[in-house]
């Protein structure tokens, strides 16, 4: 069984619903394979696009966050809507690039 199997099995099997989701640095206790949170979001994000995995696993952001295998549409939606979110602060710091200029560098 892959990891982003026993991952998903793990959170819909006991952390069902936003009121009982687990921190990040929680799941990792149980799966001490994986070392970080950026590896963690990474599995939960490979979970999260494979059709085969039938339930969607919510996250909430922050400190007080963590993941969960979603119950009501609505929790898909706020999950949606924080990644909405952060997609928009990427583009408007995006836009401020243009704004800078370069170094003008010669080599000797």
């Amino acid at each position: 069984m892959c990891i982003e199997e026993q991952v998903y099995n793990f959170i819909v099997t006991n952390h069902i619903g936003k009121e009982n989701m687990v921190k990040n640095r929680q799941l990792r206790v149980y799966f001490p394979q994986i070392k970080s949170d950026k590896a963690m979001r990474k599995i939960i994000e490979n979970i999260r696009f494979n059709p085969d995995f039938k339930y969607f696993i919510g996250s909430v952001s922050g400190s007080k966050g963590g993941y969960y295998a979603c119950t009501l549409k609505s929790e898909i939606q706020e999950t949606k809507n924080s990644y909405m979110h952060r997609a928009m602060q990427m583009l408007e710091n995006s836009k401020k690039f243009e704004s800078k200029e370069v170094i003008e560098y010669a080599e000797c």
